[in-house]
This record gives C-alpha cells, sequence and structure tokens, in this order.
C-alpha cells in the first residue's frame, strides 16, 4: 500500500508554536517516509524539530547543527531564511 508523506504527519502540533502541522517534505525530493529521529523545520514559526514515536520535540540550533552533517543543516538554514524573507528557494 502507497502512502502520501503526509499520512504520517497528520494531527502532530509544533511544540514552539502551537501550529498544526500535517506534512513533510523531504530536502532530496524523495517521496521518503520521515523516520524517527529525522529533523525538519516548522513552516510556521522556523523552530528546528526532530520526529519522534507520536510527536515533535523541539531542537535549539545548536542541537541540530551538531546532529546535522554541513550540507543538511545549510540546506535548512537556507529554507529558514528564505521563509523568514518570503523568497522562494527554486
Amino acid at each position: 500500500m502507497k502512502h502520501d508523506v503526509s499520512d504520517l504527519v497528520t494531527n502532530l502540533e509544533c511544540p514552539q508554536c502551537g501550529v498544526g502541522l500535517n506534512g513533510a517534505t523531504n530536502v532530496d525530493g524523495s517521496q521518503q517516509f520521515p523516520q524517527i529521529g529525522d529533523i525538519t523545520v516548522c513552516s510556521y514559526c522556523l523552530s528546528y524539530l526532530e520526529f519522534s514515536a507520536d510527536c515533535f520535540v523541539h531542537l535549539s540550533v545548536a542541537d541540530a547543527r551538531n546532529r546535522l552533517d554541513s550540507e543538511q543543516f545549510g540546506i535548512l538554514q537556507a529554507i529558514r531564511l528564505s521563509s523568514h524573507l518570503g523568497i522562494a528557494l527554486v
């Protein structure tokens, strides 16, 4: 059975801003499901979040930097900055 990535994150809230999040996009464009321990960015408050078994856990910038390789961290930083400035990444 094929699932959409958004099936996995239904009814989750950002622990930082409280907004309900119902989707996830992999930075490499694949349709891989998020795994426990994967890191994402809240599209509303731009906080770093980690997927856990049934919720998101807020991460500090330092924690995210320590857990990701430099390329992954750079991609997430670019997403955060472009969202903050209202710039679309292509």
